[in-house]
């Protein structure tokens, strides 16, 4: 799960101290759905920005089968870039700061960019 060590559910549901499979069905209990762009690629190093070879996701099928989609936020540039290909999505989108440790913006400076997926829920 890459999201900010503060749960955007509820201040008191740190998402980090939970283990893998509850940390996922808090975000389904709160109508997030958590999905990588991404299906198949090569990195010719652990960073976003080597990732080659990429096929995609169907997300103009997977985005018409949730009928209450609201936003898709997306977790770093490398999956905006991705998302901007050209897919017919009529909700709004959202490029978030990288939660990876990598992106050395500060941690208080990632989380009020996290925070406003709270208007969506």
């Amino acid at each position: 799960l890459c999201a900010p060590t503060q749960s955007i559910l509820a201040p008191d549901q740190p998402l980090t101290a939970a283990p893998y499979a509850r940390r996922l069905a808090m975000l389904r209990e709160a109508g997030i759905g958590l999905w990588d762009i991404v299906a198949t690629g090569r990195r010719r190093a652990s960073n976003d920005a080597q990732l080659v070879a990429e096929t995609l996701q169907p997300v103009a099928e997977l985005t018409r089968s949730l009928q209450r989609l609201q936003l898709i936020a997306c977790n770093g540039g490398k999956a905006a870039a991705l998302l901007a290909r050209p897919f017919d999505l009529p909700m709004a989108q959202m490029l978030l700061p990288s939660s990876s440790p990598a992106n050395t913006c500060p941690y208080a400076k990632k989380l009020g960019h996290w925070l406003q997926l709270r208007a969506y829920l």
